[in-house]
């Protein structure tokens, strides 16, 4: 198996980073984020794949500590 990257458009790696984002206003699109994430990681983007799933459940954990 090739440990080459798959091409990935930059926009989707931005749009990850923004979706996990969300999850500081959203707390449930934690899902969506891990989610993105998962797609970086099969795809290959293993370092931008874990950034966005743990910043995904930081945003989360900082969200949910802030409603209350």
């Amino acid at each position: 198996m090739d440990d080459v990257p798959l091409s990935v458009r930059p926009q989707a790696v931005v749009v990850a980073y923004l979706l996990a984002a969300l999850c500081l206003l959203i707390p449930l699109a934690v899902v969506g984020s891990t989610f993105a994430g998962t797609v970086l990681w099969r795809r290959g983007l293993r370092s931008h794949g874990a950034a966005v799933v743990g910043l995904g459940v930081a945003c989360m954990v900082f969200g949910v500590t802030a409603l209350r």
